[in-house]
């Protein structure tokens, strides 16, 4: 879903290989959880989907270091970039 429009506009993305930026998100499609506004990264106090089931990763890595281990967010503020094409 991601390879051709990665092509097309953000090259160093789309891909696992040498040289990418080795973005990747690891889930359980099996482990869900109610949605809870307070666990959610947002300036917002509240959500629409609150108690809902919801599948959350497990691991992120953005750029090849991991910042999401285990469900809980370890980066650091601001580590992401904007990506303007």
């Amino acid at each position: 879903m991601i390879e051709n429009p990665a092509r097309r506009f953000c090259p160093q993305k789309g891909n696992i290989e040498v040289g990418k930026d080795a973005d990747l998100i690891i889930v359980d499609m099996k482990a869900t959880r109610k949605i809870r506004a307070e666990e959610l990264h947002s300036k917002a106090s509240w959500t629409p989907f609150e108690g809902m089931d919801a599948i959350f990763p497990e691991s992120v890595y953005l750029r090849g270091e991991q910042i999401i281990k285990n469900g809980n967010f370890e980066g650091e503020k601001g580590f992401g970039e904007n990506l303007w094409i």
